[in-house]
């Protein structure tokens, strides 16, 4: 589970419709658990009880995009 921390409403909104797009364009779909302010995302092949080549580059995506968006947090956080 990743931390969001302050404004964690519009970054958890933005996460999640980026990895949407993200899972639609590739037709391969993870977990998304939310709460409160942390979000998890699950990337594994359940029919195959792997991990492929696919999950790894779904979760490359993830922690890219979660590099983003806390970037995106900390700009609105020296804002203020």
């Amino acid at each position: 589970m990743k931390k969001l921390g302050k404004n964690s409403l519009s970054l958890i909104g933005l996460l999640d419709t980026n990895l949407l797009d993200y899972q639609e364009e590739n037709q391969h779909h993870a977990r998304i658990t939310v709460d409160y302010r942390s979000v998890g995302i699950e990337a594994y092949t359940h029919n195959i009880d792997s991990v492929t080549e696919l999950d790894k580059k779904l979760a490359k995506f993830c922690d890219e995009l979660y590099e983003d968006v806390t970037h995106i947090n900390k700009i609105k956080i020296d804002q203020e």
